[in-house]
């Protein structure tokens, strides 16, 4: 550094003048560059400022920011001062490594702001990527980088309007030299983070194909850390972008990702850190294709594929290797999970799968065991219960088959299912019982739920026993149970008795269930557990009361009413099972299906349940009704299809109220905007009477009554700006509440959908559609048949009519015509029988067709009314920016304000300071 200065600014006399300091320093050379005609001197004092950049990063910010860009448009041709300049510029933006203070970090984005305030630098910098000038383009790349982690939603609004700025940034993943082209992949890491746009542009302009390349190239899984960063830029482009997926897979990209997890191609089976990140970020990949909140069509079409080019065989033997690390299994088991949820197809190939082991056991079967061992890591026993839910879900089959393990069976096995289930869910450990009630939940169907009610468990000193009077009985008889093995037998009971009468039948047949339960509402909550337990013990009674035929002898549906109203108390039942869904561990549960838990504190409910309770809970409040109740089904048990007429009435009652709420708002802001007309009217006459007393000073005789009418006006003036204000204030609060209730309608809206998806989704309308078909073919069949045989009859007929009746085959004949029409008569009746269930079928697709119609008119009318909403909001805005803007202009007319306006204007700077942090 100092034979840098002592080149610029010549040799030093000793005793001179004291040594200057830094901030003068920096001026020095900055006015060197400035000023300098010699390129040597401009670019010795560009080499002296990078050399302080970072030791006086403050003053080199402060001082040579915007001369540093003129120095590199002005020098562009020389290489040296160009990349002198660009480091500099790096170095006043970050911090040294391992700086975190906040002051420094916010110094940074001071500086980005400033640069970004010119649109030609971002411009500039951008065609600086052009050169091929190793000095000029990595430090180039790496100053972008550095923008983007600071402003980055400014710069990527930047770059979308360059033209050919994002082609010039990809353009470096074919640079020659390896670091520019690994700077460039974290350049885009940051690039296209939650910008569709971008990720659109980036992706058409082949960034899968070239990251998958250089991915090869590094050696897939074994390969360094520019593996990961590639990945993440995929992850990027994929995550929540439906066209992106769409392409990914539609240019078959998704079988270039079996290298990856063909392990027989790996050069080492060692797990290094790097692998491990390597292999992680892979699955994550993966599951970005699959992910339950991307669209259905996108998931059912890469699981499609998937299985397809094997990647899921891959994945599954990859699960059950030895030796991969924990985080790799777990991950790995969440991923397989969601490449088989709710595809059949998948779903039959991973009942398939066996693990290498000698001898050989179901994979299915490896997953309960691995759910129900409390040796394990809660994570991996938590995706253990995640892959065997997705296994289940909308697979009737595999459902089937799990009840038909737990039923009495002649064949002995060595271990089933059943057993292993039966064997969780009445031991000791309290997240094994959790879990297993969660599986056994998953297992139920509207089908499955009477089998259930056979299955019978030999237990100590009780004999033979039913599954559901020993989970009551637990519940009932063990007062020292653990809170999370209670909720999780109470989450079974209530997704068992649920649309289940018989089920419901059987358990209010139990004498103590029901004072059991009541006891439960009626205790005192100390915590937040006791409450949930209430709440889940009031909705089990509330199932009772709603799906109760009457059937029992001991508590009828009038029976539990009065329980309710009279012991419990309706408000207090009603508030207990409705406070559930604001839990923050029900919040929680009902974000996603996987169960995200740090600790087993964090675990009460998963999202099958939150979805059942949704469901529930408006029938249940329904039947506690009168007014409602003799209106609904039969019996007051409302069936499905009204849940959803009822649903659907009250959504678009909710929507009307809604509008007219929105109609008040447009009058209430024509009204705001007809006051700022009048004020900014008022304005510009106090601004002419101002220049009037300026020009006319010496009238002084009239000075008092123009005063005085000015104070007129300006006392009514600040009236109606404070009224104006407070008005506003009003408006935003109403606009605060309407926005809660809003998204109150939504989550409606979305229940409401969920609900219909589960009842009439594609793949059930499409089955009921091939049982039509069959059932149309088999009446064409059977009308051939009946056809034949009538002709063979009439034949018989004929012949016996001919024959002389002294024929010795008589009697034969007879006995033949007498089956032939017993025949044609069973077939007659079957035939009628096929055509009844077809005319039902036919009937269940036209009201499935009405709700889907209803349905997304909901949908339109939520969305538009979002889209009023945000023009309200932007016109709330405009009006406050105005009203800034009419305090501004008297405070300049010099006009005083009152103590109201000028709170309000500090309010204002205020807000205005926070957006500016």
């Amino acid at each position: 550094m100092a034979s840098i200065l002592k080149s610029v600014f010549g040799p030093s006399t000793a005793g001179a003048e004291s040594k200057p300091s830094g901030a003068e320093t920096v001026q020095k050379l900055s006015n060197r560059v400035s000023s300098s005609v010699n390129l040597d001197d401009r670019r010795d004092a560009l080499r002296a400022i990078k050399g302080m950049s970072r030791q006086y990063r403050r003053e080199v910010g402060n001082i040579c920011l915007p001369l540093l860009f003129q120095a590199i448009r002005n020098d562009i041709s020389d290489g040296e001062c160009v990349g002198y300049a660009v480091e500099s510029i790096l170095n006043v933006l970050s911090s040294d490594e391992g700086e975190e203070r906040t002051d420094e970090l916010l110094l940074g984005v001071d500086y980005a702001e400033q640069i970004l305030k010119d649109p030609e630098n971002l411009v500039l910098l951008l065609r600086l990527l052009e050169e091929f000038d190793f000095q000029v383009r990595h430090p180039t790349v790496r100053l972008l980088t550095s923008l983007l982690c600071l402003k980055m939603v400014d710069i990527q609004e930047a770059v979308l309007s360059s033209p050919m700025g994002i082609s010039k940034i990809m353009d470096l993943l074919s640079a020659k030299q390896e670091v520019i082209r690994n700077d460039a992949i974290l350049l885009l890491s940051y690039l296209t983070r939650s910008n569709s746009q971008i990720q659109k542009i980036v992706a058409f302009e082949s960034a899968f194909e070239r990251l998958m390349l250089i991915i090869s190239d590094e050696g897939y899984s074994d390969g360094s850390i520019i593996v990961e960063d590639c990945i993440t830029v995929m992850q990027n482009l994929l995550r929540g972008n439906s066209s992106n997926q769409a392409f990914y897979r539609e240019a078959n990209q998704v079988q270039s990702l079996v290298p990856f997890f063909d392990f027989k191609l790996s050069s080492s089976l060692k797990w290094s850190n790097q692998k491990t990140s390597n292999v992680l970020a892979m699955l994550l990949l993966v599951r970005c294709l699959v992910a339950p909140s991307n669209s259905q069509q996108n998931v059912s079409a890469c699981q499609k594929v998937m299985h397809q080019c094997r990647l899921l065989e891959f994945l599954c033997m990859f699960m059950f290797a030895s030796g991969v690390p924990t985080a790799v299994l777990v991950e790995s088991i969440n991923t397989v999970a969601e490449v088989v949820r709710g595809n059949f197809v998948n779903q039959q190939f991973f009942d398939t799968v066996e693990t290498p082991s000698t001898p050989p056991r179901s994979g299915i079967l490896t997953i309960l065991m691995c759910m129900v061992n409390e040796k394990q890591p809660l994570p991996l026993r938590l995706a253990a219960l995640y892959c065997f839910q997705s296994y289940l879900y909308k697979n009737e089959v595999g459902q089937s088959k799990v009840i038909n393990t737990l039923l009495p069976s002649s064949t002995e096995t060595t271990v089933s299912a059943g057993q292993v289930l039966c064997a969780g869910i009445f031991g000791n450990d309290s997240l094994s019982i959790w879990m297993t009630a969660m599986s056994l939940a998953a297992a139920l169907n509207s089908s499955q739920k009477p089998q259930l009610l056979r299955v019978q468990l030999s237990m100590q000193g009780k004999g033979q026993v039913t599954l559901l009077q020993q989970c009551s009985d637990v519940l009932v008889n063990m007062p020292d149970l653990k809170p999370l093995s209670r909720v999780g037998l109470l989450v079974l009971l209530c997704t068992w008795l649920t649309d289940c009468t018989a089920a419901v039948t059987s358990f209010l047949d139990n004498p103590v269930n029901i004072p059991y339960l009541t006891g439960m509402i009626e205790h005192h909550y100390n915590n937040d557990t006791d409450q949930i337990i209430g709440g889940l013990c009031a909705t089990l009674i509330g199932i009772c009361l709603v799906y109760n035929d009457g059937s029992s002898s001991g508590y009828s549906p009038e029976t539990l009413r009065e329980i309710i109203t009279r012991r419990i108390n309706q408000d207090s039942f009603t508030q207990s099972f409705t406070q559930l869904s604001s839990t923050e561990f029900f919040i929680q549960a009902s974000k996603q299906p996987q169960i995200q838990a740090g600790s087993v504190n964090q675990i009460f409910f998963d999202y099958p349940f939150t979805v059942l309770f949704r469901q529930v809970s408006n029938a249940i409040q329904r039947a506690l009704d009168p007014s409602i109740e003799t209106n609904g089904g039969a019996e007051g048990v409302p069936t499905s299809s009204q849940n959803h007429l009822i649903s659907q009435s009250q959504l678009s009652a909710s929507f009307e109220e809604h509008s007219s709420v929105v109609q008040q708002y447009k009058d209430l802001l024509q009204e705001q905007d007809r006051q700022i007309i009048e004020l900014r009217n008022k304005c510009q006459e106090l601004e002419r009477g101002r220049n009037g007393n300026d020009t006319q000073s010496l009238l002084s005789n009239s000075a008092p009554g123009t005063n005085g009418e000015l104070n007129k006006e300006l006392v009514s003036l600040r009236e109606a700006s404070l009224s104006h204000s407070r008005l506003q204030e009003s408006l935003r609060q109403e606009l605060g509440q309407k926005n809660a209730e809003l998204e109150r309608m939504r989550e409606k809206c979305e229940a409401l959908q969920l609900q219909l998806s589960q009842q009439s989704s594609s793949e059930d309308v499409s089955r009921l559609r091939q049982e039509v078909e069959q059932l149309r073919s088999d009446n064409e069949a059977l009308l051939t048949e009946k056809t034949y045989l009538d002709t063979q009859l009439n034949q018989q007929l004929t012949l016996s009519a001919i024959a002389p009746p002294i024929s010795s085959n008589e009697g034969e004949t007879q006995e033949k015509l007498r089956q032939l029409s017993e025949k044609n008569l069973g077939l007659e009746n079957e035939r009628k029988n096929l055509l009844t269930r077809l005319a039902e079928y036919e009937a269940r697709l036209t009201d499935y067709g009405s709700l889907e119609v209803k349905i997304k008119e909901l949908v339109s009318k939520n969305e538009s009314l979002e889209k009023e909403q945000e023009d309200l909001l932007v016109l709330l805005a405009d009006n406050d920016s105005k009203l800034r803007k009419y305090r501004e202009m008297l405070k300049n007319n010099n006009i005083p304000l009152s103590a109201s306006d000028d709170d309000d204007d500090d309010d204002d700077d205020d807000d205005s300071d926070d957006e500016d942090i």
